[in-house]
């Protein structure tokens, strides 16, 4: 969040009390160039809408950016605190303030940040201590199993939309189900499983609870017994496994299946592009996605262990794009047995 300050745009949620005392120069007027960027990336956003409401003289102006126009230049004729709304598509609104304290003549530029906007659901479950599964499924049948966070708390980013939840136990029976409706944002469900747990099993045959997706069956040849490191690879600001990386760990789940008491280490990392503590986010994702692939395919989690290093830990330098390819990555370590 961006705090209070003078002659740059900050989050409204950050406003204290202030009252306006102007310095003014000969040249009263102030110019100030506007730009948005991605706040994750820190790229251009080539079209949003800037308006900004004038609390001295009651006057709201609105101004496009667009990729015609990466900027827009704004001349301020008096002290003011200006409200301060940024609108673009796909992401979540800016709502600043600007506090206009110095009129003397200068030019200068501010840059919003915009935050894309996720539709994430997390569910927490309550009363019931065994291992379970929690899958959303689309109105299509498609099914996501979703990521555990920690002990009865799940996770999963998915797009805005109709879907149905379904909680089974280890042995594919069926605990919880309900239609869900994913909006824009944070979507938060707690679901007691005892209580729903008992209501259906009386209006529920045995024969009709839905099994769940069994581990699946992995084709691959194993990875050489000398293996001690694993590497594989992400796209810039992404943590979605690629169709090779697939395949290295389907590997990887042979060599495990073939060694029941190997255990591993699995470290996300990133290149040194854009924020570090969002890197230090993007690189838990990254091992967070790939320790699920394992678990999805029978790993057990007492094997694994998971941490994301951030940008600390660089392979190689960042010198270059074929270098940070190489930097966005995740690494497995086997360990000692």
């Amino acid at each position: 969040l961006d705090m209070q300050a003078h002659d740059k745009p900050y989050m409204q949620s950050q406003q204290e009390d202030f009252v306006l005392e102007t310095q003014q120069t000969n040249q009263k007027k102030l110019t100030r160039i506007f730009k948005t960027t991605n706040a994750l990336t820190g790229e251009p956003i080539q079209k949003a809408t800037i308006c900004l409401n004038y609390t001295k003289i009651e006057k709201k102006d609105c101004l496009t950016i667009s990729p015609d126009s990466s900027s827009q230049k704004v001349i301020f004729l008096d002290a003011d605190i200006v409200n301060v709304v940024v609108e673009s598509t796909g992401y979540q609104t800016y709502r600043g303030n600007l506090i206009l304290d110095k009129m003397d003549g200068s030019t200068g530029f501010y840059t919003i940040n915009l935050t894309p906007e996720i539709t994430l659901l997390t569910m927490n479950i309550k009363n019931y201590s065994s291992e379970i599964n929690c899958q959303l499924i689309s109105l299509d049948g498609d099914t996501t199993f979703m990521s555990k966070v920690a002990d009865k708390s799940y996770y999963t980013f998915e797009k805005n939309g109709a879907y149905s939840i379904l909680i089974s136990n280890a042995q594919g029976e069926k605990l919880y189900s309900e239609k869900i409706n994913l909006v824009k944002g944070l979507n938060l469900r707690t679901i007691s499983i005892e209580d729903s747990f008992r209501n259906s099993l009386k209006k529920t045959p045995a024969k009709q609870m839905a099994p769940t997706r069994p581990a699946p069956v992995v084709d691959a040849t194993p990875l050489p017994d000398t293996t001690k490191n694993i590497t594989v690879y992400f796209t810039q600001s992404n943590y979605q496994l690629l169709p090779a990386s697939c395949h290295i760990l389907d590997q990887l789940v042979v060599l495990l299946r073939n060694k029941p008491k190997q255990k591993i280490r699995i470290e996300g990392h990133t290149d040194n592009v854009g924020d570090p503590y969002r890197n230090e986010t993007l690189s838990e994702y990254r091992a967070r996605v790939t320790h699920r692939y394992l678990e999805e395919r029978g790993i057990n989690t007492s094997r694994m262990e998971w941490k994301g290093m951030g940008s600390r830990k660089s392979l190689v330098a960042n010198d270059s794009e074929e270098h940070k390819n190489m930097n966005r990555r995740v690494e497995i370590i086997l360990l000692p047995e």
